[in-house]
């Protein structure tokens, strides 16, 4: 009878065991998640730092670049006065173009409508952190407009708008899966487009629509029967 309580209370503890372990590493997957959800803001794509590089002719190129080197001798010093909110107005060290072509640049590129980085730059002999610097974006009407708001050491709180005309569509690829040839050796072309959905293009014609002859490659992409992304071009 001792063996067996005593295996018994060994199988309870086991189980003690078990669900503590179970319980404390639910706590930590939580507790993970919530760190997530507070500190990934959607921002991963957008660089975490941007360099601020006062009269720097190539600054347009180092932002397309993410340059975050901080080397003091080649960088002018900055004490991050309000510069910043110029924009067009820019003088020549151009700090207010550089910040809104920050966010129109990495928006565009990363396909987000707001974000975040942090604004270094050298103060006058050492790199130093300004602060976060948040910016974000509407469309409307083929405009983009945009809104940044930065507050550095000795400042309010700051934020500004401007706007700038949005970026075309992108130019649809086109589909090789078609039926398309080239008539007499011109720059005229047919075309059969399969239906949406259709199962077995190319054995029969009711899995096609004629859209008939196009004289270039962009009134046959342009033709408003089917849209660009079902057309495509020998």
């Amino acid at each position: 009878m001792k063996y067996c309580k005593s295996n018994l209370f060994s199988i309870f503890l086991i189980i003690v065991a078990v669900i503590i372990v179970v319980s404390i590493g639910g706590s930590i997957f939580r507790a993970v998640k919530q760190s997530d959800v507070y500190e990934g803001f959607s921002n991963s794509e957008i660089p975490s730092i941007f360099v601020v590089r006062p009269a720097d002719p190539n600054w347009q190129t180092r932002i397309d670049n993410n340059d975050q080197t901080m080397d003091v001798a080649s960088t002018n010093g900055w004490s991050a006065d309000g510069q910043f909110a110029e924009g067009s107005n820019s003088g020549p060290n151009q700090i207010g173009n550089q910040f809104n072509y920050f966010a129109q640049h990495w928006l565009s590129v990363t396909g987000l409508t707001s974000g975040q980085t942090n604004v270094w730059s050298n103060n006058y002999g050492s790199f130093q952190n300004y602060g976060p610097y948040s910016f974000s974006v509407t469309t409307s009407g083929g405009t983009n407009n945009y809104t940044g708001i930065f507050n550095p050491p000795g400042y309010t709180y700051t934020k500004w708008n401007w706007s700038a005309p949005a970026p075309p569509p992108p130019t649809p690829t086109p589909n090789q899966n078609l039926n398309i040839q080239e008539l007499d050796n011109i720059d005229c072309v047919y075309s059969q487009i399969p239906y949406p959905g259709a199962t077995n293009p190319g054995t029969g014609s009711s899995n096609y629509t004629y859209l008939g002859n196009f004289a270039s490659y962009n009134d046959c992409v342009n033709n408003a029967t089917i849209g660009p992304d079902a057309k495509a071009i020998t």
